[in-house]
C-alpha cells in the first residue's frame, strides 16, 4: 500500500501503484490548479492528464521532499496549462492555412505509412482491457469529449479522464515507449 511519504520514491522507481495513488490522490488537485489557468473543462482535464505523465516521466529531476511536492505540482501544472493556451492561440491563427498545406502536400507513400501506423496502433488498442479500450476508442478515433463519455459511462469525468491517462501509459508501453 502506497502512502504519501512513500510517493516519491515509488515514482522514481515506476511502481504503476504509486502512479495510481498521485491520480487518486492529486488530479483533483492538479484540476483545480489548471482550471484557474485554463477556465475551460475540457482543457483543464486534458492538462491534468498531461501533468500526470509529466511527473511520471519527470520525477527524477524533483528534488524535494513530500511536503515540496504540492508545489512542484502547481508550477509544472501551470506551466503546461500555459503551455496549452499558446497552442490554443496559435492553432486559432493558423489552423487553415495548414489544413491546406496538410492536404496538398500529403503524398501517396505517407498515406499509406500513415495507414499502416493507424492499424497497428488499432490492432495495439484492441489488447488493451475493456474499460481502457472504450475510453480510448471514444475520445482518441470518435472525437467524444470527456464529459459526454463520462455521460455515456455513467462515471466521473475524473474517473474518465484516469481511465484515458492509463490506458495512454498501457499503450505507450505496449508500442515500445518509455514507461
Amino acid at each position: 500500500m502506497i502512502c504519501n511519504e512513500d510517493l516519491i520514491n515509488k515514482l522514481k522507481t515506476k511502481d504503476l501503484k504509486a502512479l495510481e495513488y498521485l491520480i487518486d490522490n492529486y488530479s483533483n488537485f492538479v484540476f483545480k490548479v489548471s482550471y484557474s489557468v485554463l477556465n475551460n473543462l475540457e482543457s483543464s482535464e486534458e492538462c491534468t492528464n498531461d501533468v500526470m505523465l509529466k511527473v511520471w516521466d519527470n520525477i527524477n529531476s524533483f528534488k524535494g521532499d513530500i511536503n515540496q511536492f504540492p508545489k512542484w505540482l502547481v508550477v509544472i501544472t501551470k506551466r503546461q496549462g500555459i503551455d496549452i493556451l499558446r497552442k490554443e492561440k496559435k492553432h486559432k491563427n493558423n489552423i487553415v492555412l495548414e489544413d491546406k498545406i496538410i492536404y496538398y502536400t500529403k503524398g501517396a507513400e505517407e498515406e499509406v505509412h500513415e495507414k499502416i501506423s493507424v492499424e497497428n496502433i488499432n490492432e495495439k488498442v484492441m489488447t488493451l482491457d475493456k474499460n481502457s479500450r472504450e475510453v480510448i476508442l471514444r475520445k482518441s478515433f470518435k472525437g467524444e469529449t470527456v464529459k459526454d463519455i463520462s455521460r455515456e459511462l455513467g462515471i466521473s469525468a475524473s474517473a474518465v479522464s484516469n481511465r484515458l491517462l492509463r490506458a495512454r501509459k498501457k499503450l505507450n508501453l505496449i508500442l515500445g515507449g518509455k514507461g
